[in-house]
C-alpha cells in the first residue's frame, strides 16, 4: 500500500495519515481517503467521509419504502406507549394519595415560583399564571403536587386536556419539552403523600 498522496491540482506530496480531507495549499478535496465506516484507503464520495459501497450498504435499508414507513410507525408507536405508560405510572401516584386533597398553599406556591424561578414549561423569565401538570379532567388538582408556575402563552396551551408527557414528547409535538425538571419537583411529593 501506498505510505503517500498526492493532490491532485498542486500535485503536493502528504503522507497517507494526513487528516485533512483537503490540500493547505489549494483546497482541493483528496479523492482517496480512509473511509470511516470500513476503515480502507479509497475513493470517498466528495460531500462525506465514506466511500460508495458503504453510502450503499447504509442506504440500502431504505429502498423498499414500505419497510421504512413501517420501521418509523413502529418507532412512533413505542414512543407513544412509553408516554402513556408515564401517564398511567402518575395517575397511579395520584390515585394513592389520601382524600381529601389538601389545597395549595401560599407557602407551597412560593416554594415551587423559588425552585423553577421562570415559566417551569418553557422556561421564559415572566410567571404569569398557575396551572395543573395534569389537567383536572384527568385527575388533577389544585394542589402542590399539581400546580406549575408558567408565563401566559404556556398557561393558555396547559388548558387543554391532554396527557402532558404525550404533549410535550419530541415525536409528536412542534415545541418539545423537557419535563425532567418538573417529574423532579412534583414526583416527590405525590410519592411522599401516597406512602402516608
Amino acid at each position: 500500500m501506498a505510505v503517500t498522496k498526492t493532490c491532485g491540482k498542486c500535485g503536493w506530496v502528504y503522507p497517507i495519515t494526513h487528516p485533512d480531507k483537503r490540500c493547505r495549499f489549494c483546497n482541493e478535496i483528496f479523492k482517496q481517503r480512509f473511509c470511516s465506516d470500513c476503515g480502507r484507503y479509497t475513493d470517498i464520495h466528495p460531500s462525506g467521509s465514506i466511500c460508495r459501497p458503504c453510502i450503499s450498504k447504509r442506504s440500502a435499508r431504505y429502498h423498499d419504502k414500505a419497510e421504512h414507513y413501517a420501521h418509523n410507525a413502529r418507532y412512533l408507536q413505542a414512543n407513544r406507549e412509553k408516554c402513556v405508560t408515564q401517564f398511567n405510572t402518575w395517575i397511579g401516584l395520584i390515585n394513592a394519595v389520601p382524600k381529601p386533597y389538601k389545597m395549595l398553599t401560599e407557602d407551597e406556591w412560593i416554594s415551587a415560583c423559588s425552585y423553577f424561578g421562570s415559566c417551569a414549561i418553557c422556561g421564559e423569565d415572566h410567571i404569569e399564571s398557575r396551572c395543573f401538570f395534569i389537567p383536572f379532567g384527568l385527575g388533577g388538582r389544585y394542589t402542590s403536587w399539581n400546580v406549575l408556575p408558567v408565563c401566559e402563552k404556556c398557561a393558555n396551551m396547559q388548558r387543554v386536556k391532554f396527557n402532558p408527557f404525550l404533549r410535550y414528547d419530541k415525536h409528536f409535538s412542534d415545541t418539545p419539552r423537557d419535563l425532567t425538571k418538573i417529574v423532579e419537583y412534583l414526583q416527590p411529593q405525590l410519592e411522599r403523600l401516597g406512602k402516608k
